[in-house]
C-alpha cells in the first residue's frame, strides 16, 4: 500500500525536474488524466489552505469584524475554490497550448501538452515560500501588491512564480519547435493570460464591482472555475473535430 504512493510521488517529482531542466523529454503517457486532475486539485487546495493564514483578508469575518481561522464555512469554501481553480488552470493551459501550437503549424499531441502543463503545476505552490518569508520578516504589506488604488492586486509570490513560468514556457515552446521570437512573445503573455485573464478578472468583478461577501465570493469562484473546467475539458475531448474547423477558418 505504501509503495504505490511513493512511486507516484517519485514520478511527479521527476516530471517537475524534466519541466525545469529538460522539457523536450516530456512525451506523455506517464499519468492518467484522472490522476493529473486530482493532483492538480490537491495542489490548489493546499495552496489556498496554507495561504489562508497569511494573505491579508482571506480569513476576515465581515459579520464579526475579526479574523477567524476556525474551520467554518468560509474556511472550506476558500480552500475548495483553490482546488477548483487549479483544475481549471490545468485544462485551460492544456487546451490553449494544444490548439495554439497546432494552429501555428507544429504537430504536438494533446497528451504531450497535458503532461507538460501538469509537470509545471508545482508553480502553483511556489508563491508560498516567498509569502512565508515576507511574513517572517514582518514585511506583511509586501505579501499582496495592490495596484491602481486597490482595484487590481496580485500576491508578490505569484508574480515571482509567474516570471519563472515565463522562462519555463519559453524553453517549452522551443522544445515544441517554435522559433525564438514567437516563443518569447507567447511567454510574455503567459501571466496576463493565466492570472489576469482568469482568476484576476473574476476577482476584480466579485471583489471590486459587486462587493460580495467572502463566503459568497468563494462560492462564485468555485462555480466559475467548475463551469470553465467543463468547457475546456469538452474542447479537449472534441479536438479531432474542432481543430480542422479552426484550421479551415484560418486558411
Amino acid at each position: 500500500m505504501v509503495g504505490l504512493p511513493l512511486t507516484a510521488a517519485r514520478a511527479v517529482l521527476s516530471s517537475w525536474k524534466r519541466a525545469l531542466l529538460h522539457p523536450e523529454r516530456i512525451r506523455g503517457g506517464e499519468f492518467t488524466e484522472g490522476f493529473m486532475v486530482l493532483f492538480s486539485f490537491f495542489l490548489g487546495f493546499a495552496y489556498n489552505a496554507l495561504h489562508y493564514y497569511i494573505y491579508p483578508g482571506c480569513a476576515f469575518n465581515e459579520s464579526k469584524g475579526i479574523y477567524d481561522f476556525s474551520p467554518n464555512l468560509q474556511f472550506w469554501l476558500h480552500h475548495l475554490s483553490g482546488g477548483a481553480g487549479a483544475v481549471t488552470l490545468f485544462y485551460y493551459a492544456s487546451v490553449l497550448g494544444y490548439y495554439g501550437i497546432n494552429l501555428l503549424g507544429r504537430r504536438v499531441s494533446y497528451d504531450r501538452v497535458q503532461h507538460t502543463v501538469f509537470s509545471c503545476m508545482f508553480l502553483y505552490l511556489l508563491p508560498l515560500p516567498f509569502a512565508f518569508l515576507l511574513y517572517a520578516l514582518d514585511l506583511r504589506d509586501w505579501i499582496y501588491l495592490e495596484l491602481h488604488g486597490e482595484w487590481v492586486g496580485i500576491p508578490v509570490g505569484v508574480l515571482l512564480a509567474g516570471l519563472l513560468g515565463m522562462v519555463m514556457t519559453f524553453r517549452i515552446l522551443r522544445s515544441f519547435g517554435l522559433g525564438r521570437p514567437l516563443s518569447l512573445l507567447l511567454s510574455l503573455l503567459l501571466l496576463p493570460l493565466l492570472y489576469f485573464g482568469g482568476k484576476g478578472a473574476f476577482l476584480f468583478l466579485t471583489r471590486r464591482v459587486l462587493h460580495t461577501s467572502r463566503p459568497l465570493r468563494y462560492t462564485l469562484w468555485t462555480l466559475y472555475f467548475t463551469v470553465f473546467s467543463s468547457l475546456f475539458r469538452a474542447a479537449g475531448l472534441r479536438r479531432g473535430r474542432v481543430l480542422p474547423v479552426l484550421r479551415g477558418m484560418l486558411e
